[in-house]
C-alpha cells in the first residue's frame, strides 16, 4: 500500500522454525506373498495419512486420489506381478501440514525400501542381490543400483559396529539409489560415516546443480532422521534457530560453522566462501576408467558422496560421474 512497486518480505529464521507448517505424518500397513525362491508374487500397501493436495489444490484430488501423497508408493520399478495400494485421507486434528522438502515420495519411498529390506531378510538373501533381481524390465533402475553399491563397496568387510544401508527409487522421472554407511556405538548413538549416491536424471543441462540438489538433500535427510524434533511448552515451539534446532555438522567443526563449511563444500567453494577453482576434489573417473581430476585429497573429510549416470535420450544412455 506504501510502495509503488513489489515488496520483498522474507521470514527471518526464528519465524520459519516456529511459524511454518509441520510434514504429514502417516500409518502405513504393508504385506507381501513370497514364492518358493523367496520373490515377491504379491504387494499390498495400505496407507492413511494426510492430503496436502485436496487442501492446496482440491481440483487435483480427484475421487479420493492425490497424485503427491501416493507418489513412491505406486508405479515402482520392481517386477511385482501383483501390486495393491490404498489410501485414505486422515488430517490431524488441529494440526497445518504442508510439503516437505520431497513431498509425497519423502514418505513411501522410506516405506517401500525399508519392506524390500524385510523381504530380503525373509528370503535370506542380499538387500542389493535381491533388488537386482527385481530390476531385470527396469535397466536404468538397475544401473544405479549397480553404480552405488560399487563405488560404496558393497559386500566388502567392515568394522565392526558398522553396516551398510541400500535404497532404490523412481520419482519425478529420475533413477536414484544410495548406499549408507552407518556406525552405531556401544551406547547407541548413530553416526552416518558415508552416503554414496548414484543419479539417472536423463539429459543434464547443469550439473552442479543435480550435485547440489542431492549433497543438500542428503544432509537434510539426515538432519531429520537423527536430529529434526520440534517441542512445545505452553503452546509455544521451543526451538528459533540452529542452536537448539540442530543440522547435520561437519566433524571437523563446531555448531553452524561445521554445517556452513560443509556446505560451502558441496558448492565448490572453501570455508570462507572462496572459489576452489580448479583443486582436486577427490578421485573422480568416468566407468571406463578415464580420469576426470586429480588425485585423491588425502585424508579429506568426504560425509556425502555424489555419483551420477547421466546425459542423452533415455533410449541410450552412458553411465558417468558427475
Amino acid at each position: 500500500m506504501q510502495v509503488d512497486g513489489p515488496v520483498k518480505v522474507v521470514w527471518t529464521r526464528e519465524e520459519d522454525i516456529q511459524h511454518d507448517m509441520y510434514r504429514p505424518c502417516f500409518f502405513d500397513r504393508l504385506s507381501a506373498g513370497l514364492d518358493a525362491k523367496g520373490m515377491p508374487v504379491a504387494w499390498n500397501n495400505r496407507f492413511a495419512g494426510s492430503s496436502i493436495i485436496a487442501r492446496w489444490l482440491p481440483p487435483g484430488f480427484n475421487k479420493g486420489l492425490d497424485p503427491d501423497t501416493t507418489e513412491g508408493a505406486i508405479d515402482l520399478v520392481y517386477a511385482l506381478p501383483n501390486l495393491h495400494v490404498e489410501y485414505l485421507r486422515v488430517e490431524p486434528p488441529g494440526i497445518p501440514t504442508a510439503f516437505w522438502r520431497s513431498v509425497g515420495p519423502s514418505h513411501n519411498v522410506f516405506v517401500t525400501e525399508s519392506f524390500m529390506d524385510e523381504l530380503a531378510a525373509a528370503a535370506k538373501q542380499d538387500p542389493v542381490a535381491y533388488r537386482r533381481a527385481l530390476l531385470d524390465k527396469a535397466p536404468r533402475a538397475k544401473a544405479v543400483l549397480e553404480l552405488a553399491a560399487e563405488k560404496a563397496g558393497w559386500g566388502k568387510p567392515l568394522p565392526e559396529r558398522v553396516g551398510r544401508g541400500v535404497s532404490v527409487q523412481f520419482v519425478f522421472a529420475t533413477y536414484l539409489a544410495q548406499v549408507a554407511e552407518v556406525e552405531v556405538s556401544k551406547d547407541g548413538a548413530v553416526r552416518v560415516r558415508r552416503v554414496v549416491c548414484a543419479v539417472d536424471c536423463g539429459t543434464v543441462v547443469n550439473p552442479d546443480t543435480v550435485r547440489a540438489q542431492i549433497q543438500s538433500a542428503i544432509i537434510f535427510g539426515i538432519t531429520a532422521a537423527l536430529h529434526g524434533e520440534i517441542t512445545l511448552k505452553d503452546g509455544r515451539v521451543e526451538q528459533s534457530n540452529f542452536h537448539d534446532y540442530q543440522m547435520l555438522q561437519d566433524e571437523r567443526g563446531a555448531g553452524n560453522r561445521g554445517l556452513h563449511r560443509q556446505q560451502h563444500r558441496a558448492a565448490g567453494r572453501d570455508g570462507r566462501g572462496r572459489d576452489l577453482g580448479d583443486r582436486p576434489r577427490g578421485d573422480q573417473r568416468d566407468l571406463c576408467g578415464n580420469r576426470q581430476a586429480a588425485a585423491k585429497a588425502a585424508g579429506r573429510h568426504r560425509s556425502v558422496e555424489a555419483v551420477g549416470v547421466s546425459g542423452t535420450p533415455r533410449s541410450h544412455w552412458t553411465p558417468s560421474l558427475i
